[in-house]
């Protein structure tokens, strides 16, 4: 590694430090912007744009995300001529993953323990500061 390659923790601080200019920049400040992070870094661009954007860890821990929703049935209804479709209850990610049994019992204890220590509300006036 070369003595000037920043550590991941001041990349973290730069690209920090750079959120507001580039959240309130136009297109083309935005492009200046990325530029110099991709100057002062040593990231590429596209990595650059995508640490700025909003990380939200409540997502997959306290929100039923809609992509995730399975199609439970279908019924043709020939009085009306068209399909329904019935979907099964929307649950979040780790509930998912509970059900299934896909978490070891280390995992699933530890995934309880953040998920009652988890805020939505304190976490959701972090982000948006």
């Amino acid at each position: 590694m070369a003595e000037d390659e920043m550590t991941l923790n001041e990349r973290r601080k730069y690209l920090k430090k750079m959120w507001p200019r580039y959240a309130q920049a136009d297109k083309k400040e935005r492009n200046t912007l990325l530029t110099e992070m991709e100057a002062v870094t040593g990231m590429h661009c596209k990595t650059a744009s995508c640490s700025q954007r909003v990380v939200r860890p409540h997502v997959g821990l306290l929100q039923p995300l809609p992509t995730i929703l399975h199609l439970s049935g279908k019924q043709y209804l020939q009085e009306v001529g068209r399909t329904r479709r019935r979907w099964d209850v929307a649950r979040t990610p780790f509930e998912r993953l509970r059900q299934a049994g896909a978490l070891l019992i280390e995992q699933e204890e530890r995934l309880d323990v953040l998920y009652m220590q988890t805020n939505p509300r304190q976490l959701r006036t972090e982000i948006y500061r």
